[in-house]
């Protein structure tokens, strides 16, 4: 009996180790791209998620107190903290690590509008503006908008 055997002559295809080598490089690359970008956004978020934190505790506290504008959240261009009417301490930031009364923002990101003080009246509308504030690294930013009716803020 003669057996036949086929032979490939001139293939020019990939073998299964040249194409899983090259789906793993691949996937290692994207990988390190991915979460190098992820990194410098995830501190934006996180900074986003703290200022709205600590203004609807203002916007809670206002609502509470009855009082008219005896909470507010004084704004710089690096940081804010929280305030109540007739009193020179501020106070307080729940949240934060030292227990601190004021928020510093991470060393790169700032508040891209001028110094300004937020409060809200007895019915928890804002009596303040900008109701737009933006915080940035310079490569990525977060618009945070306070509704003018609520005051509740959100991205």
């Amino acid at each position: 009996m003669h057996k036949k055997s086929i032979i490939l002559e001139d293939y020019d295809g990939f073998t299964l180790i040249e194409l899983i080598s090259v789906m793993i490089l691949t996937g290692v690359v994207s990988s390190l791209i991915i979460g190098h970008v992820s990194d410098h956004e995830a501190e934006i978020i996180r900074e986003a998620e703290i200022i709205q934190s600590h203004v609807r505790y203002v916007h809670y506290l206002s609502l509470s107190s009855g009082d008219v504008h005896a909470w507010r959240m004084r704004f710089t261009e690096d940081g804010y903290q929280i305030e109540k009417d007739g009193q020179s301490d501020a106070i307080s930031l729940p949240g934060e690590r030292d227990r601190s009364d004021k928020h510093n923002f991470e060393e790169g990101i700032t508040m891209t509008s001028d110094a300004f003080t937020l409060s809200f009246n007895r019915w928890g509308q804002p009596d303040t503006t900008p109701l737009q504030m933006i915080i940035s690294d310079g490569r990525h930013s977060r618009t945070l908008r306070i509704s003018p009716e609520t005051g509740f803020i959100s991205e």
